[in-house]
């Protein structure tokens, strides 16, 4: 016995969709085959949430789409098979900290682990669990692109930390040996039509 673990990309749903596989059978056939996983994973790439109630507003950024998803899309995906989601992600907070926390609320209710996203940076970067017939399965969830602003961060002295996503950051560092160094200053030197002391 084993775990047998199915992963898709991103989850960009707004509505559910699995009661289409009675007349798409490719669809269906998709969606049997994933359905044959121990454990299904999927990047959750949306806010679920009820307009009718939410109390939150978008935090939308450089012209990016704010994406949105109806309650039931939850039990959807875990009707589909889906038991597991990553959240640190370049939407996660769309509908600001209002859109982040309903989200789980809704993840929860449809007993789907979900990771990468929390109320301050120690649990957005906690392991979240999901208990498979065959074993437990932990899930980190971080992201290295996302928006000035979401990133959780940890309380500090009196001050409560602040809800976001699990965000790693990285330094790009290139090391050039010294004599392709020297062959890319010279052609710098004829492509701009500099003077460079030789």
């Amino acid at each position: 016995l084993g775990i047998l673990i199915g992963a898709v990309g991103d989850l960009i749903i707004s509505r559910p969709l699995s009661q289409q596989a009675r007349a798409l059978p490719a669809f269906k056939a998709v969606l049997d085959l994933i359905k044959q996983s121990t454990v299904l994973y999927g990047n959750m790439e949306t806010t679920i949430f009820d307009v009718r109630s939410f109390e939150g507003s978008p935090y939308s950024w450089d012209g990016d789409w704010t994406n949105s998803a109806l309650p039931a899309v939850a039990k959807d995906l875990r009707n589909m098979g889906f038991t597991m989601v990553s959240r640190a992600n370049n939407h996660a907070m769309d509908w600001g900290p209002e859109g982040l926390r309903e989200t789980s609320r809704w993840l929860d209710e449809a007993l789907i682990a979900h990771a990468g996203v929390g109320e301050n940076r120690g649990l957005a970067r906690a392991p979240q669990y999901y208990e498979s017939s065959a074993g437990r399965v932990a899930l980190i969830s971080l992201a290295t692109t996302f928006r000035p602003t979401t990133e959780a961060l940890p309380g500090h002295g009196a001050s409560p930390g602040r809800a976001g996503v699990n965000a790693l950051h990285l330094t790009t560092t290139v090391v050039v040996p010294p004599a392709a160094m020297t062959k890319l200053a010279e052609l710098n030197c004829i492509l701009y039509q500099k003077t460079c002391d030789r």
